[in-house]
C-alpha cells in the first residue's frame, strides 16, 4: 500500500538526545514496572494483565505527549500485532492540547504565503476553533466573501514528530531483538506509522488526499468532504471551505433517523473507497466525522491515509466476497497470497488453510446481526499470529479502517447489515458493472 509519505530518519541530533533521554527514561520505568509485575504472576499473561498494561501506556503515551499520542491512537486500531484487551484500553487516547497563541498563528500563515495576513484573509479569528497535537482551526473569511476553516500546524511539531518517529524505529529494533517479539512485525509496524506521522505534518500532502478523496466520493448524494483551497494551502496551512452548523456523529440532540442515514452513507462511502478505489482513510474515529442538521455526513482530516496497489484492491474485494458466498477454500488462499511476511520453519500450510476456512465459515454462517467484523478480524489475525505470518499493509489496514468504524455503528446503529450493504460494491467489481445510485440522503428523512 502506498503510504502518506516517508518521514526523515535523521533529525535534529541536539534535540533527538534530549527527547530521547525523556522518553528512554520513562520507557524504561515502565518495562521495568510491567516485567516485575509480569514477574509476581509467573509470566504468565491473561485478560487483566493485558487490560492493566493498556491502562499504562494509555498514561505514558498521553504524558509523553507529541508524536506519541499519535503513535498510542494508530497502535489502538493494530489487532493483527496486539492483544485485545490492551489495546480496548489504549482506545480512550486523547488528541487534545491548550491552543498556541494567535499571534503565532497569524505569523505562520503570513510567512507560508510571504505576504501580511491582511492580503491573505479579509478576517482572521484569533480565537481557534478546535486545537490538536498536530494544528489548531481558526475560522476566516476570504477577500472574496467566502468563509473558510483555516487549519495551521503547530510551531515545532514536524521536527518532533521526526524525532519521535526515529526514536520508535529504534526502540522497534530492540524490540524485535527480544524473544517474544521476534515473530512479530514491529519494525515493519514502526517504519509504517512513522510514514503516517510525517503525514501528519505535511499539509501539502494532507490537501492532496483530500482532493483526491472528495472527487472519488463525489458520486454519493450528501457526503461531504469540504473543498479545499488550494492557493491557500502549504506545508504548514490548509484551508478549506467551512462547513456551519456541524454536529457530532453522537449528538443525541440530532434525529436518530439523521444518525442512522449519516452511518449508512458514511458505510457505503466507505465501501466505494476501498472496493473501487483502493483508498483507505484510516483515521475515522468519531471526531472526524460530522453531520449537518438533515443528517448528510461530513469527513474531515486526511492525514492518515493511503492507497492500495490495484492487485491489492482486486484481491481484497474477491475476499470479501468470499466471506459472503462462502467460498472458504479461495478466502484462504487469498490471505496466504497477501502475507509478506515469510513463514516460519514449522509452518504446515494445510493446517493454516484449515484454519482460515474455519474463520471464515463461521462468519459467512452468521445472521447479520450477529456478524462482527470486530471478531472476524481478531480470529483472522489471531490465525497469522499462531503461524508468525503478517498480512501486507493493502489487506489489514482496510479491515482495521472497517473495525474502527464498526465500534461507532454498533452503538447507533446495531442492525446495520456489513455484508449486504458489501454485497453490491464486490459485485460491480468481480463483474465490471455498475451499482444502482443512491437515493438523495436529506430528501427522504
Amino acid at each position: 500500500m502506498r503510504s502518506t509519505g516517508d518521514a526523515s530518519k535523521y533529525p535534529n541530533w541536539c534535540h533527538a538526545t534530549i527527547r530521547a533521554t525523556y522518553v528512554l527514561s520513562v520507557i524504561g520505568a515502565v518495562i521495568l514496572v510491567a516485567v516485575a509485575r509480569l514477574s509476581l504472576a509467573g509470566f504468565r499473561t491473561n485478560v487483566s494483565y493485558w487490560e492493566w498494561l493498556g491502562r499504562l501506556i494509555t498514561y505514558v503515551f498521553c504524558r509523553l505527549g507529541g508524536a506519541f499520542t499519535k503513535v498510542g491512537q494508530v497502535a489502538s486500531t493494530r489487532y493483527d500485532v496486539l492483544p485485545a484487551p490492551l489495546l480496548k484500553q489504549m482506545q480512550i487516547i486523547q488528541d487534545h492540547v491548550p491552543p498556541f497563541g494567535s499571534g503565532i498563528a497569524r505569523s505562520i500563515i503570513a510567512n507560508a504565503f510571504n505576504r501580511p495576513i491582511e492580503s491573505v484573509f479579509q478576517y482572521f479569528d484569533d480565537t481557534p476553533i478546535a486545537s490538536g497535537t498536530v494544528a489548531q482551526i481558526h475560522y476566516a473569511i476570504g477577500h472574496d466573501g467566502q468563509e473558510l476553516a483555516v487549519k495551521v500546524r503547530r510551531p515545532g511539531i514536524e521536527e518532533l514528530f521526526r524525532i519521535d518517529a526515529y526514536l520508535l524505529r529504534k526502540l522497534a529494533a530492540i524490540a524485535a531483538a527480544m524473544p517474544f517479539y521476534r515473530s512479530a512485525p514491529v519494525i515493519e509496524t514502526a517504519s509504517e506509522i512513522g510514514d503516517l506521522l510525517h503525514g501528519q505534518t505535511d499539509f501539502t500532502t494532507e490537501a492532496r488526499w483530500q482532493r483526491l478523496f472528495r472527487d472519488s466520493l463525489a458520486r454519493i448524494p450528501g457526503l461531504i468532504v469540504p473543498r479545499t483551497v488550494d492557493d491557500l494551502c502549504s506545508g504548514e496551512v490548509l484551508t478549506m471551505e467551512f462547513l456551519p452548523g456541524l454536529h457530532r456523529l453522537d449528538d443525541v440532540s440530532l434525529p436518530s433517523t439523521a444518525r442512522r442515514h449519516a452511518m449508512l452513507t458514511t458505510l457505503r462511502a466507505i465501501y466505494v473507497l476501498i472496493f473501487r478505489e483502493g483508498l483507505i482513510h484510516c483515521d475515522l474515529h468519531p471526531g472526524n466525522i460530522y453531520l449537518v442538521i438533515c443528517g448528510d455526513p461530513v469527513l474531515l482530516d486526511f492525514g492518515f491515509c493511503g492507497q492500495m496497489k490495484e492487485r491489492e484492491r482486486r484481491l481484497f474485494s474477491e475476499f470479501f466476497l468470499c466471506i459472503a458466498m462462502n467460498d472458504s477454500e479461495r478466502a484462504a488462499k487469498i490471505v496466504l497470497e497477501m502475507a509478506v511476511a515469510p513463514p516460519s520453519p514449522i509452518f504446515d500450510e494445510q493446517a493454516f488453510r484449515r484454519e482460515i476456512k474455519e474463520v471464515v465459515h463461521e462468519a459467512s454462517g452468521k445472521r447479520a446481526r450477529n456478524f462482527l467484523i470486530g471478531d472476524f478480524v481478531l480470529k483472522l489475525f489471531g490465525v497469522q499470529r499462531r503461524w508468525s505470518l503478517r498480512a501486507s499493509s493493502g489487506f489489514s489496514q482496510p479491515l482495521l479502517s472497517l473495525l474502527v468504524f464498526e465500534g461507532i455503528l454498533r452503538g447507533l446503529y446495531p442492525d446495520l447489515d456489513f455484508q449486504r450493504e458489501a454485497l453490491p460494491f464486490v459485485l460491480a467489481d468481480e463483474y465490471e458493472q455498475e451499482t444502482e445510485p443512491l437515493a438523495a440522503p436529506c430528501s427522504n428523512l
